[in-house]
């Protein structure tokens, strides 16, 4: 790390930065959601609950890795932190549209998913969470009985699928950029342009698998494991005391 005496001004940084390195890792695995059917429509169904537990770790370099996991110098791809079980129902602590319909695609059945929900927090908050449309064919794997018929998704859906949830990343990093920023600046931080990147896994390219229930008037459904990496270059800035009168 460059250093400099107490008292002077490091003007022979470019704007007075110096770069970091951030990486955060998000891991989500046995996710599962249950869906009802709707009762005017018997090829749609709406999300009630979904669950999957979560693992987090933040890595990072130089002034930021204070927040890195103690005594953790493994670097950003060593073992994540273990959030637990998580447990989203709809009309509670997610709101917004969650649905699941069954349609052809080229003549060959398939499943219309559409997503567009916030996070409610206990104080009220809301946050962003999925937002997502996509069209993905499927086919029978099993038929216990008359009434449950069990499939998933091709190799083209599941394809489809990986490809939504890379541009569902995309998107939301771009439209949280803001709130990212000003997160940054408070603590006196900010993302060198051009070094920002980001990947979305499907872990052990495991295919979603579906579950429809006449009995019941539901639809069960389970996600691959999936793994989100997000990170840039950091520098920190310096505020000029000239600019604050000091």
């Amino acid at each position: 790390m460059l250093m400099a005496p107490l008292g002077t001004n490091a003007e022979h940084i470019n704007d007075e930065t110096y770069p970091y390195a951030a990486e955060v890792t998000l891991v989500l695995h046995a996710q599962e959601k249950f869906y009802r059917v709707d009762p005017a429509n018997q090829r749609l169904f709406h999300e009630a609950t979904a669950s999957r537990l979560a693992d987090y770790k933040f890595w990072g370099s130089g002034i930021v890795a204070t927040q890195n996991d103690p005594d953790d110098d493994s670097g950003p791809h060593g073992p994540a932190r273990k959030i637990g079980l998580l447990v989203h129902e709809m009309g509670e602590n997610r709101e917004g549209v969650s649905t699941l319909e069954l349609i052809d695609i080229d003549g060959e059945p398939g499943v219309r998913l559409i997503q567009h929900t916030v996070l409610v927090h206990r104080n009220g908050d809301r946050h962003p969470d999925v937002d997502i449309e996509v069209e993905l064919p499927m086919e029978l794997t099993q038929h216990r009985h008359s009434s449950r018929v069990t499939t998933r998704l091709t190799q083209t859906g599941a394809k489809r699928f990986e490809q939504a949830v890379s541009g569902m990343l995309a998107t939301a990093l771009t439209t949280r950029r803001s709130e990212i920023d000003q997160s940054l600046a408070s603590n006196g931080l900010r993302i060198v342009p051009g070094t920002e990147y980001f990947a979305a896994h499907i872990l052990r390219h495991a295919r979603m698998r579906l579950v429809f229930d006449g009995e019941l008037g539901a639809a069960r459904v389970r996600l691959p494991d999936m793994r989100f990496v997000m990170g840039a270059r950091l520098e920190q800035v310096y505020s000029d005391p000239a600019a604050d009168g000091n």
